[in-house]
């Protein structure tokens, strides 16, 4: 059986987020027409988690926190392991000024065309390993290098979550 090279895988997943493309500007919007400050975002999180869902992600709600969540696809003991990490909170009276609908949008559309592109490899023999997005809140109202590091100090705790270690974070900005 013939494996794809990485041309082909990233054709693959270019694909998967093209025939995504409405949903993904549908949810984009719909988060920029319901701006919630951070830590209130229930309906962007709700919104996320669906739509993961409805491309075949395993979706665990409140993760860490009440409005944020994890998904995953793929082997859980196979590498590497792609965490993806973006944002979908608005600013108090201004919105969505800061493009995090947007941010969102990127990267639960990155979520699917990585999930397409290791199952079109598995297809072939290939086991590539798992993607997992993590989504949670992030608002300019906190230090960045301190917000950020508790969210992944969580993720690493080492007694619940030493297997789940990312190879690599794409950061969605």
């Amino acid at each position: 059986m013939a494996s794809h090279n990485k041309k082909q895988l990233a054709s693959i997943a270019q694909e998967a987020i093209d025939a995504a493309s409405g949903d993904l500007h549908r949810i984009s919007q719909e988060i920029w027409s319901n701006p919630e400050v951070a830590f209130q975002e229930h309906k962007a999180c709700q919104i996320l988690a669906d739509f993961l869902e409805k491309y075949g992600f395993t979706v665990e709600r409140k993760y860490v926190l009440e409005t944020g969540f994890r998904s995953v696809i793929g082997k859980p003991d196979v590498t590497p392991h792609v965490a993806v990490l973006c944002e979908y909170d608005a600013l108090p009276e201004i919105g969505h000024a800061c493009g995090h609908n947007l941010i969102a949008e990127v990267g639960v559309g990155a979520a699917i065309g990585i999930k397409a592109a290791l199952e079109a490899a598995r297809d072939k023999g290939q086991d590539f390993g798992k993607v997992r997005s993590i989504l949670y809140q992030q608002n300019t109202s906190f230090a960045v290098l301190n917000y950020i590091p508790s969210v992944l100090r969580t993720y690493y705790h080492p007694l619940k979550f030493m297997y789940q270690t990312p190879t690599l974070y794409v950061y969605c900005v």
